[in-house]
């Protein structure tokens, strides 16, 4: 008996200056008879100044000072404050889920709290478990087998045809202890309703499926049944896009299936 194992697939920088013009120096007094004394220098706001006739106050002729010269202006206002920094994010770079801004990893979840990436941390349907989030087969949910597609070589094992007369199988499958219906003289089967059971389906268990079920595909003869192939699966983990074997027995090629 072959066994196949299923499983599926922001910192910102503000800059604020304020300019301001300096105030204008007052003009120097009248003085007496004679040169006029040295002027005096400039204040610390404004240029240096020289000896007589410097830029800061001009000696006047004849006692007469001429007025010095305006200070500078002082210096623009200092750069802006640097904008503070974002606020934590407890869940970046999270591979598990997010619940009130704490990663909890895989291993720190439950049924009650799973995800991936860091999503919200949600509980799972009724009908499964958590793991690499909710991926899992819960083991007392009931699923059905259903059958979309077979397809078989035109020979068997032997190399011979399929039925005694040449001609082509009459295919079904069967899962525990249900069978979907067969169709006749075809290597190729397209279910509308593959159910395993039909209108009575079997139900098998989350615990059964990952403990694994005996799938076996069979040609329809009058007197016996043909066994075209044999095979065990293993439910690994929940796929809603559905599964499908490789080649097992003397010629099944494929099925596609899926739980319901």
């Amino acid at each position: 008996m072959k066994t196949v194992i299923l499983t599926t697939f922001a910192s910102c920088l503000l800059l604020a200056g304020c300019f301001q013009l300096g105030d204008d120096d007052s003009s120097g007094g009248s003085g007496g008879g004679g040169f006029g004394g040295t002027g005096a220098a400039g204040g610390a706001g404004g240029f240096g100044g020289s000896g007589a006739g410097g830029s800061g106050a001009m000696g006047g002729a004849g006692g007469t000072g001429a007025g010095g010269t305006g200070a500078m202006g002082g210096a623009g206002g200092g750069s802006g404050a640097m904008g503070g920094s974002g606020g934590t994010d407890g869940c970046a770079g999270c591979e598990g889920c997010c619940y009130n801004n704490t990663c909890l990893e895989w291993y720190e979840q439950s049924d009650n709290a799973c995800g991936i990436n860091g999503a919200a941390c949600l509980p799972c349907p009724n009908h499964l478990s958590c793991g690499y989030g909710c991926d899992q087969l819960a083991d007392n949910a009931q699923f059905e087998i259903v059958i979309d597609h077979l397809r078989v070589s035109t020979r068997n094992g032997a190399g011979e045809a399929w039925d005694a007369f040449g001609g082509a199988p009459d295919p079904f499958v069967c899962v525990g202890s249900g069978c979907t219906t067969y169709f006749e003289d075809t290597f190729t089967c397209n279910w509308s309703d593959g159910t395993i059971g039909g209108s009575s389906p079997v139900r098998f268990s989350g615990y059964d499926l990952k403990r694994g079920v005996v799938m076996e595909v069979w040609d329809k003869d009058v007197s016996s049944n043909d066994l075209m192939g044999r095979t065990t699966l293993y439910f690994s983990e929940y796929s809603s896009f559905g599964y499908a074997t490789g080649p097992f027995g003397a010629g099944v090629l494929e099925v596609e299936f899926r739980l319901r």
